[in-house]
């Protein structure tokens, strides 16, 4: 299974709590600076620390697709193919949503809802791809695409658009 490397750029003043090569697990705490803790969004091992980072290690599973956006995000990720736009709400705050298509005015409810990202099979492009309001990755329709999706559901993931990618952690 393909490994990915996550890395935490920590404040000046901050306390790294692991060990190199140590296993964490999700929301296990890796540094701290002050009263506000960094934590692991995902299973994987310390790989390299330096007094301002923490490399985190983890197997995934790649999905590779076409960027409308910029940045990345970690989020929890909701399977919704055939979700209508009434049908998103607050309770999606802060997640990374899978549905089939995704339009323009859809883009901006789920930006007013702080939904982390979005992926889909087919998405109504406006004129600015650069400054979407959330993160979107369009990827390719397939049935072992959806089903991954699918059975992936309620997972922490990495959006990441700079690299045309959605990353699914597995447990090593």
């Amino acid at each position: 299974m393909p490994r990915a490397l996550w890395v935490l750029c920590l404040p000046k003043k901050a306390k790294v709590l692991k060990k190199i090569n140590q296993k964490v697990s999700p929301g296990e705490k890796l540094a701290q600076s002050g009263d506000k803790f960094f934590c692991a969004p995902c299973s994987g091992k310390i790989a390299g620390l330096t007094k301002n980072r923490v490399e985190l290690e983890f197997e995934t599973e790649k999905i590779a697709g076409d960027s409308a956006g910029q940045g990345r995000c970690w989020g929890e990720l909701v399977f919704l193919p055939e979700i209508a736009f009434p049908e998103i709400n607050t309770d999606h705050k802060d997640k990374i949503l899978f549905v089939r298509e995704v339009n323009q005015i859809f883009l901006r409810k789920a930006a007013a809802l702080s939904v982390a990202g979005l992926l889909c099979f087919n998405f109504e492009k406006g004129e600015d791809l650069i400054n979407y309001p959330i993160p979107v990755l369009i990827i390719p329709e397939d049935s072992k695409t959806e089903k991954l999706l699918a059975s992936s559901g309620g997972v922490n993931c990495l959006l990441n658009l700079p690299a045309s990618c959605f990353l699914i952690p597995r447990s090593s």
